[in-house]
């Protein structure tokens, strides 16, 4: 989870574009075993760079994932 509220939902749309692809560029090469840690790491190294800072997992915020589940199923 990030805090996007400074960003439009377009904004926060292309830097998650952004940010996956340099993510995957950057493991493609990588072990399969440690491919998605290098990635998540990348992943949230780019967007950090960018400004927005990183709060935690949903597993940090478990209100949040519940609500965000609801949402799903509406």
């Amino acid at each position: 989870m990030f805090d996007t509220s400074k960003l439009t939902q377009q904004e926060w749309v292309r830097m998650q574009d952004e940010c996956d692809y340099e993510a995957e560029k950057a493991t493609a090469s990588a072990p399969v075993n440690i491919a998605y840690c290098r990635w998540r790491r990348l992943y949230i190294g780019c967007i950090e760079l960018r400004g927005i800072k990183y709060l935690g997992t949903t597993d940090d915020f478990p209100h949040l994932r519940r609500s965000a589940l609801q949402k799903a199923r509406d």
